[in-house]
């Protein structure tokens, strides 16, 4: 998993205008050795939060009070954070703050991984019984939709009341994929309107938030 500022994204843009394109090799300020660090630094970030296999281990995700009108754009968003499912199981809790939000799945994401949001105490949503509910699901829907010339098919599951959840994913362990594939399905939580048309999204379990250390 990584975390993508606009800090970060302006300093590559500004080496990209300003350097790349006219510095001599005689006459570059920014090393190869400078320019790999960099480059570690980031890919480092991206696995630094295992393990995260158990509720005391979860990593935290805080998500602000404000919508978000376009994905994947980091220069509209003070924060965007991306996770990359590992071989394993995976926890994280979401700190919705009585918010309304919608967890947003592709339906074939419930055959690679088995999806459950739960509390301290009973589970809310659970990808192998989707149609099961509770006070906490204000809708529970199928939508199809088609981006590109292409169909896909979700389910949207809103929710209400919650000030804090944790999002469970097992890897189905029957499936094998490559080094750093993200599977094709994306998991939005997402204030008010979550997003299913994004390109980009459908490659990953995106989640819009801050990365924080637990507890706070």
């Amino acid at each position: 998993m990584w975390k993508i500022s606009n800090i970060y994204i302006l300093t590559i843009v500004f080496l990209q205008l300003n350097c790349f394109p006219s510095c001599q090799p005689e006459k570059a300020e920014l090393s190869p050795e400078l320019l790999t660090v960099l480059l570690l630094t980031t890919e480092n970030r991206r696995y630094s939060f295992e393990p995260n296999d158990t509720k005391e281990s979860a990593f935290c995700i805080d998500v602000p009070a404000r919508n978000y009108v376009s994905a994947f754009n980091a220069f509209q968003f003070e924060m965007m954070s991306v996770i990359f499912p590992r071989n394993d199981t995976d926890y994280y809790r979401i700190f919705f703050k009585n918010q309304k939000f919608g967890l947003d799945h592709a339906l074939s994401a419930s055959a690679k991984f088995h999806i459950i949001l739960e509390n301290e105490s009973e589970i809310i949503y659970d990808s192998r019984n989707p149609e099961n509910s509770n006070s906490f699901i204000e809708t529970n829907e199928i939508l199809n939709f088609v981006f590109q010339n292409q169909s896909y098919s979700s389910r949207r599951v809103i929710l209400n009341g919650l000030n804090s959840a944790y999002l469970k994913l097992i890897h189905n362990e029957n499936l094998q994929f490559p080094e750093g594939y993200s599977n094709d399905y994306v998991i939005d939580i997402i204030d008010k309107t979550p997003n299913n048309t994004d390109e980009i999204s459908r490659g990953n379990i995106r989640i819009l938030g801050e990365f924080l250390s637990c507890p706070h």
